[in-house]
């Protein structure tokens, strides 16, 4: 039994561990966001950018862009975006069903540019909302005994409010 108790308390620092080093990956990046510089940004070409590395980083995934031909200049930071398409893109991906779609768009909304990542899959649990961009909330299920912090959508939503945005998620409609 000795052995037992040995066990989990090795597997229980594990965990603490991966939580530790998770929660300080965070701050560093914390830290980089109030520290990040804004220049002029083509978001047309920036996305056409990124998902063409997605395609090539997800050769599996049926991945799809539907970008406005209007162009889209903000300032921004471009480290930043890419970091959190990355977190999209990772989070879409773990998401989308076999034989799903990952779509992203870039769009002109009320003067205002939105890009839009959707992903086939399982609907959102009804109460969720905005609490999957909180910080120690995640769904998903641990694949692999390793306890999933929930840190990335956080990061898109500091990344979001470091350009002055909004982040929303909701399930798509029967349609979409």
């Amino acid at each position: 039994h000795s052995q037992d108790y040995l066990d989990r308390a090795r597997q229980g620092s594990a965990r603490l561990s991966h939580i530790l080093n998770a929660m300080s990956s965070a701050s560093r990046v914390e830290e980089s966001i109030e520290s990040a510089d804004k220049e002029a940004l083509l978001l047309n070409d920036f996305l056409q950018g990124n998902v063409d590395g997605y395609r090539a980083a997800y050769p599996d995934q049926n991945i799809d862009l539907k970008i406005t031909e209007q162009a889209l200049t903000i300032e921004a930071s471009p480290e930043l975006l890419a970091q959190m398409l990355d977190k999209l893109m990772d989070n879409a991906a773990d998401f989308c069903s076999d034989e799903g779609k990952i779509l992203f768009r870039l769009a002109e909304r009320d003067g205002d540019a939105e890009i839009t990542v959707a992903n086939d899959g399982p609907p959102l649990p009804e109460a969720m909302g905005m609490q999957l961009f909180d910080s120690m909330v995640s769904i998903r299920t641990d694949k692999d005994d390793k306890p999933h912090l929930g840190l990335g959508l956080t990061i898109v939503r500091l990344v979001v409010n470091f350009h002055q945005g909004q982040v929303t998620a909701r399930n798509l409609e029967n349609d979409a």
